[in-house]
């Protein structure tokens, strides 16, 4: 094994929530995101069928998603369906998203995105499974993080998804003392 650093591509890119108990409305659009990486990896051939395009777009600040292009490696984006989760940091789409029209290379967002820019990376993820309520996080403080089981959430601690829908639980101690790796707004 060998030691590597890991770092986000700038500050405020993981949507996050911090407190507890968080309103219903943000546990909702922060659940809403969090994705099992069988869906994402389904791209790569495990398990079968399609469940997520791998994609870039143009934002434009609005609801429109257009130049929508499939990365190499992934399924078409005629897969892409309406009811899809739209996954992209958080700079570019609002946690909870889902695709509600499809037209040509344009896609229609429930919610506009958060950025202007080419290129974008998205996610179409199609849920493959049924997580029986479990995804995401609970009123009572705990993450389900898919495949992997529960964590219980602490009052500080922050919760974070990335663009591929992964949560993550990051100490509140972690995060609050001088010096942090941590850029917390």
């Amino acid at each position: 094994m060998a030691l590597h650093t890991i770092g986000t591509k700038g500050a405020n890119q993981l949507s996050c929530l911090q407190g507890w108990p968080a309103a219903d409305p943000d546990l909702g659009s922060i659940s809403a995101a969090v994705v099992s990486d069988f869906e994402i990896g389904a791209v790569n051939g495990w398990p079968s069928g399609v469940r997520a395009v791998l994609a870039t777009a143009t934002t434009a600040g609005s609801t429109s998603l257009t130049v929508v292009t499939a990365r190499v490696g992934s399924p078409p984006i005629t897969q892409i369906h309406v009811g899809d989760i739209v996954l992209g940091s958080n700079a570019d789409i609002v946690p909870g998203t889902f695709v509600t029209a499809i037209s040509g290379t344009t896609v229609t967002l429930s919610q506009a995105a958060s950025s202007t820019g080419a290129s974008k990376a998205i996610a179409f993820v199609r849920l493959g499974y049924d997580y029986s309520g479990a995804a995401g996080i609970s009123a009572n403080g705990q993450l389900f993080v898919p495949n992997r089981g529960f964590l219980k959430i602490l009052p500080g601690d922050v919760v974070a998804v990335d663009s591929a829908g992964f949560p993550y639980l990051i100490s509140g101690v972690s995060i609050a003392y001088a010096g942090s790796d941590w850029t917390f707004t």
